[in-house]
């Protein structure tokens, strides 16, 4: 039997007792479970005078003394009779005691029940015999426990574990005129996840504002997601104050979308940017003034070649181009990631298309800026 049935078994002996008024037994039993806290509150309940186990009243002990008293001359009569000749006289006062030896104790465990018993002394002093002893009748000695005061303990029950599954959380509906999916912190809270997400077909813009850190990950279930090489977001905190953004595509995507070491309100913004990517031609110029000074641009389909990349600004300035499809040769760390000044005149980098596919992502940017793709040779042949 487990700990946990035995202490149920004990606990209803305990309450057993208690109901038949036999309180030092309970407590007994108790005691052996000190780490229950029903037993400890049970045994609180106990501590107090009114539930000790009495001795039997002075009614009974005068009863319990007037039937010692004939015992006692029976035995002496039956010590002497026969064969004592005593000489007729009054006979004189009997004197007797009557001093109990035990108080009466009633013993039991939870699983047998001992009757009380008592134990009587009795002692007589006598000068002369008296003659005529009168015939005792017979008389049968009671015990009993009594008490003024009543205690009940409370039924304990067995509780049987229900498993409980959490509500998942609301998703929001896409709305189909503005091309928008938009989640919010203040429904879900900081740290969810959403257990099943379709996403219209299409390239989207995902946007996260938040003063605090943030995880954003997408895990495929059907269809087809596009994270892109650098999956979604991972921001430290500060980083999306202003929003930052990264590029995801959708062809039939079903997805979990999770939200993770979030220690700050946020939102979360997926815009529709269209199915067909804008193909560009060799040269082309992106500004500030056009696309905002925290941009998501595309997607954007580059002509196969070598080009070079033109960024002009005063201030801080981050830029990426996020590969969705075939192959966007850039720097692992990206296009520009730039101090304030450092770009004043211009800071220029290369990089490679062979079907490329991609968003160009423009963030932490501190002052306006410009952007330029130039191709300058074809690739090289194998």
């Amino acid at each position: 039997m487990s700990e946990a049935n035995t202490e149920r078994t004990k606990l209803a002996a305990a309450r057993a007792l208690i109901q038949e008024k036999k309180y030092d037994l309970a407590r007994s039993l108790l005691e052996t479970m000190p780490e229950n806290p029903t037993a400890q509150s049970w045994l609180a309940k106990l501590a107090g005078a009114k539930f000790a186990d009495k001795p039997t009243s002075s009614r009974r002990w005068q009863r319990l003394n007037r039937t010692a008293v004939l015992l006692a001359l029976l035995s002496l009569a039956i010590g002497v009779g026969g064969g004592l000749l005593i000489a007729p006289r009054q006979a004189e006062s009997v004197p007797a005691s009557i001093t109990p030896t035990a108080p009466m104790v009633a013993e039991a465990t939870a699983e047998e029940t001992v009757e009380p018993a008592a134990t009587v002394a009795v002692t007589a002093a006598l000068t002369r015999q008296p003659t005529g002893i009168p015939s005792l009748p017979d008389t049968t000695l009671e015990a009993s426990l009594e008490t003024t005061a009543e205690f009940t303990p409370e039924a304990t029950e067995e509780i049987t574990p229900v498993d409980v599954l959490p509500t998942p959380p609301p998703i929001p509906e896409f709305d189909s005129t503005a091309g928008a999916l938009v989640f919010d912190s203040a429904t879900v809270g900081l740290t969810v996840l959403y257990e099943e997400i379709t996403f219209p077909d299409g390239f989207y813009n995902v946007t996260a504002i938040t003063t605090g850190a943030l995880t954003l990950n997408i895990n495929p279930l059907e269809g087809t997601c596009i994270n892109g090489i650098f999956g979604l977001l991972e921001l430290e905190a500060g980083a999306a104050t202003t929003g930052a953004s990264v590029s995801f595509g959708s062809e039939g995507c079903i997805a979990q979308l999770e939200v993770v070491n979030a220690d700050a309100p946020w939102t979360l913004t997926f815009q529709q940017t269209g199915i067909t990517p804008t193909t560009q031609a060799e040269t082309f110029t992106y500004t500030s003034e056009t696309e905002g000074q925290q941009a998501s641009i595309g997607p954007v389909a580059l002509p196969n070649g070598v080009y070079t990349v033109t960024v002009t600004t005063t201030g801080f300035i981050t830029v990426n181009l996020q590969q969705l499809e075939g192959l966007c040769d850039v720097h692992i760390l990206g296009l520009f990631n730039l101090l304030e000044g450092q770009a004043t005149d211009g800071e220029v980098t290369e990089m490679s298309s062979d079907g490329c596919v991609g968003i160009i992502l423009v963030n932490n940017a501190t002052a306006p800026w410009s952007l330029t793709f130039t191709k300058i040779g074809d690739l090289a042949s194998e």
